[in-house]
């Protein structure tokens, strides 16, 4: 992870009300299967409440940290999500977010266990090293 937090100033409504509309889609049973409270804590822990509001694109009540943290970790689901198509391909994608890993990273757990269980910024960025170095072997 850089040393510097990322400022996203150039974000736009738009971009996290679309960005929220992937990360709906994502969530759902057939595909990574993640509840309300699971895509809040992956978020940072963030309110329902202020869940709902990211879902309009919604970033007023959020302090200047934790909306950086919150776009921060959009950006990384992405890339992880399309390391893990890069991996696997379309049709398992998804089901390889929930299964078991024994990578050391992972423990035994599945990368949804694992970033729930630590939904530090700095796991994201460990899960995302060890798909970035997998798509690339």
């Amino acid at each position: 992870m850089p040393e510097d937090s990322f400022n996203f100033p150039d974000v736009t409504r738009a971009h996290v009300e679309a960005s929220m509309g992937w990360f709906e889609k994502l969530c759902e049973k057939e595909r990574w299967n993640l509840s309300l409270t699971e895509r809040a804590t992956i978020l940072g822990g963030i309110s329902s409440t202020k869940y709902e509001n990211l879902l309009h694109g919604d970033l007023d009540d959020f302090p200047p940290s934790e909306k950086n943290d919150v776009i921060e970790r959009l950006s990384i689901l992405i890339t992880i999500f399309k390391y893990l198509r890069a991996l696997v391909g379309n049709d398992h994608a998804y089901s390889l977010f929930s299964r078991a890993n024994s990578n050391p990273v992972f423990a035994g757990k599945s990368i949804k266990e694992t970033l729930l269980a630590n939904n530090s910024i700095e796991q994201f960025y460990v899960v995302r090293k060890y798909l970035l170095d997998s798509a690339h072997y």
